[in-house]
């Protein structure tokens, strides 16, 4: 059984451009993480404890998107 584990997100750092950093540094993993049985978030998913509507979607948005 393969597992990837992902940690520290922090989804919603930053404004701008370090703003989307996280997003496609995320998705850049889930892309190497195709193959793996179990993808494991440990912790610190976003940046806030309450984190704006915009971060929560563009978030789901990467957990929903199929892998291809």
């Amino acid at each position: 059984m393969l597992i990837a584990i992902l940690s520290d997100l922090h989804f919603g750092f930053g404004d701008g451009e370090l703003w989307d950093d996280t997003f496609e540094a995320v998705e850049e993993a889930i892309e190497k993480s195709k193959d793996v049985d179990i993808i494991l978030i440990a912790g610190d998913l976003f940046d806030t404890r309450v984190p704006t509507p915009e971060t929560l979607v563009r978030a789901m948005q990467l957990f929903i998107k199929p892998i291809k």
